[in-house]
């Protein structure tokens, strides 16, 4: 009797660390169904916007940036980009498509990085290269990255949540839809789709497409955490809970990316996007110990049901196996509704929505990228360095990094010519 009674009480405890993850990807399934919807008037006068894009090698889809986002339909508006050298391959790709013309109502500035911070990242540092030479008149600072391609209403959707005072900051999402059934394809979307519900839940925006009020950067520590920070969107959150404000998600600011990568480059993604978590968010240590709880339920649920056949404890294998397959099943529901959700938000915007593609090596894929994660997340609090776009940044901790030598960029020689850099 006893006996049953703490496994009553130990299926209920595992049951929250497995089913917890269910909870909230459907949270923000419904969300995401809920706010899709064709974006609202943006009423004049408009807030003031600038737009930074920062620019270390030309990406691919550079070219598809740049044509959206110097075509949006917000009144009035600035684009400041920041391109690493004069000799990058990126400021001659930004010269010729800016000779094909700019509209009257966006004025565009290009700079090149005049110093390397050697206490943050060479992104982190353009940015803040631009945000220090914004006026006070200016309301919103908003950042994208060349992988994201805007559609029309993208400013304005990112612009509109901030008229209620309580939001400090807007953000949409990256959805990578693989158009081939490469193991590294498969393994990035996974991970990529298992970490929004968590982003979601813990208000970490997507630096490739996040609007922030211009009065954080005043009156937050947010410029501050930037000049220490690895990564700039991680960084975000705690300014905004200092003044009390809040992250909204907008599902029409949502890009779809279809690029492939290979295996040894998506495990460098991986790893590098929990390490900036690690080093930059201010709920680290709550990830950390809620993703642990969750692999912890995983492996002790597979472990009862084993027990439950060699000992003949039909009941405790039948309780296991069930949580185990709910687990898997409303995972799996809920990002086939995701992905329908996603594409209809495009479609909303006339944009072209890729076919989905599903493969049974999802299951495999899906396995791994489960084992990937906790060796990484665990992996994280030991790194002692990292490489980004063929920098190497020294870690030794939470806002303790440093450039240990610049050079101009690179291709890696792996990257194929149709594939951004990661």
């Amino acid at each position: 009797m006893i006996l049953d009674v703490v496994m009553y009480v130990l299926f209920a405890i595992l049951a929250i660390g497995a089913l917890l993850p269910s909870y909230w990807t459907w949270r923000m399934v419904i969300y995401y169904s809920r706010h899709t919807r064709v974006t609202p008037p943006i009423l004049d006068p408009c807030p003031q916007a600038a737009v930074i894009l920062c620019l270390r090698g030309a990406d691919p889809s550079l070219d598809a940036c740049l044509n959206g986002l110097l075509n949006q339909d917000y009144p009035r508006y600035r684009v400041e980009i920041v391109v690493d050298h004069r000799e990058d391959s990126a400021w001659h790709k930004v010269q010729e498509i800016l000779a094909r013309g700019v509209r009257s109502n966006v004025e565009v500035q290009v700079s090149v990085l005049e110093k390397h911070c050697p206490t943050c990242s060479l992104k982190a540092c353009a940015q803040l290269q631009v945000v220090e030479r914004l006026g006070d008149e200016l309301d919103v600072v908003v950042l994208i990255d060349a992988d994201s391609i805007p559609a029309a209403d993208w400013l304005r959707a990112l612009v509109l949540p901030l008229a209620d005072p309580s939001v400090g900051a807007t953000s949409g999402i990256r959805w990578f839809a693989p158009v081939d059934c490469g193991w590294g394809s498969l393994i990035r979307y996974v991970f990529n789709a298992g970490s929004y519900p968590q982003m979601f839940a813990f208000d970490h925006a997507w630096g490739g497409s996040v609007a922030i009020r211009a009065d954080v950067f005043r009156r937050s520590s947010l410029k501050s955490r930037w000049c220490r920070a690895l990564c700039e969107d991680s960084a975000i959150t705690g300014p905004l809970r200092e003044l009390g404000l809040k992250l909204v998600f907008v599902p029409a600011a949502t890009n779809i990316n279809t690029e492939s990568i290979n295996f040894q480059a998506s495990l460098r993604f991986i790893q590098r996007q929990l390490l900036c978590v690690r080093l930059d968010h201010v709920d680290w240590p709550v990830l950390l110990a809620y993703n642990l709880f969750n692999a912890t339920a995983v492996v002790a649920l597979l472990a009862i049901a084993a027990v439950g056949i060699g000992v003949e404890r039909w009941d405790w294998f039948a309780v296991a196996v069930g949580l185990l397959v709910t687990f898997s099943a409303t995972l799996h529901l809920a990002l086939m509704t995701a992905e329908v959700i996603i594409r209809r938000n495009h479609r909303l915007r006339g944009l072209n929505s890729p076919a989905i593609v599903w493969t049974f090596r999802m299951i495999p894929a899906f396995i791994y990228t489960q084992f990937v994660c906790m060796k990484f997340l665990w992996r994280a609090h030991f790194l002692k360095q990292v490489a980004w776009r063929g920098i190497n940044y020294a870690i030794r901790g939470p806002g303790d990094i440093s450039l240990e030598k610049y050079e101009a960029y690179q291709p890696q020689p792996e990257q194929a010519p149709d594939h951004s850099a990661v």
